[in-house]
């Protein structure tokens, strides 16, 4: 009887052990199940952020950029806007200066004249734009500036740059009545410069035969070269003073010497003067 207890009780056991060994083993794919569900959290995530880290910068310059492109720094737009404007002439000054600016037509210079040229041409300086296509009558004499352009003066360093299309040039140095229209000879746009304006004689009157400072009268030289002596012959060799060429203007102060057939003229030398032959002269330029 004791043997069959004890062999029922050592049956009981074995059935015990068995059980928990089972259990085990039943545990172990649980384990399984749940290591890739692990791993799962940690790959979406950095395609989520990946994504969203490269999308984002580029689409907002994208839409910034217009915006820079297109405005203007504020200086940029006052220099487009900022224009030169002429000065305007005082009607009383003009007026008194007998250059009113509703006249169509003005006179400067001349011996009865009752106006200082000096001031009018001072004035027109200063409100060259004023006049443009006026028409002026101008009493004075015909020179020539340092670019070779006629000058028609009515006082030292004081004048209007004239040009003589179609009429016949007055001799330099005659004493004139040109009747000429003022007006813009280069295109400035809004500015306003008194050279920039010239007269455009219609007419020109010789008043007066052409006299250089000394009171002589100018003349050209007509041949190739000629000598200039500093006495009225042609004998000797050693009173040569200089040469003259063709087109060149000499003032004649006196004709008519040594054998009737030379003439004074104003020279730079020493005694200030010299001779020519008068055979080479002309009143005309060759």
């Amino acid at each position: 009887m004791k043997h069959i207890k004890g062999l029922f009780l050592l049956l009981c056991l074995l059935f015990a052990l068995t059980a928990v060994l089972a259990a085990c083993d039943s545990q172990e794919p649980a384990a399984d199940t749940t290591a890739p569900q692990a791993d799962a959290p940690t790959e979406a995530p950095t395609e989520v952020s990946t994504d969203s880290a490269t999308e984002a910068p580029t689409e907002t310059p994208t839409e910034t950029l217009p915006d820079a492109e297109t405005t203007p720094p504020a200086h940029e737009t006052e220099e487009e806007t900022t224009a030169f404007v002429p000065p305007v002439a005082d009607p009383e000054e003009a007026a008194a200066l007998e250059l009113p600016l509703d006249g169509d037509h003005y006179v400067i210079g001349g011996e009865n004249a009752a106006m200082d040229p000096m001031k009018q041409i001072s004035f027109l300086k200063n409100y060259a734009s004023s006049y443009e296509d006026k028409t002026f009558t101008v009493l004075g004499k015909v020179n020539e500036d340092e670019n070779g352009n006629l000058v028609l003066s009515l006082g030292e360093d004081a004048g209007f740059v004239t040009y003589f299309d179609g009429i016949d040039q007055p001799v330099l140095g005659s004493y004139v009545s040109v009747t000429a229209t003022w007006t813009r000879t280069v295109d400035m746009g809004d500015y306003v410069d008194f050279a920039c304006f010239t007269m455009m004689a219609s007419s020109c009157e010789v008043l007066g035969e052409a006299k250089g400072p000394n009171g002589g009268t100018l003349m050209y030289i007509t041949a190739s070269s000629l000598n200039v002596r500093s006495s009225p012959d042609s004998s000797v060799s050693d009173n040569k003073v200089g040469l003259l060429y063709s087109g060149d203007m000499v003032e004649v102060l006196e004709t008519e010497l040594g054998n009737g057939t030379w003439c004074k003229i104003t020279f730079d030398c020493d005694a200030g003067y010299a001779y020519i032959s008068m055979k080479y002269i002309s009143t005309e330029k060759p």
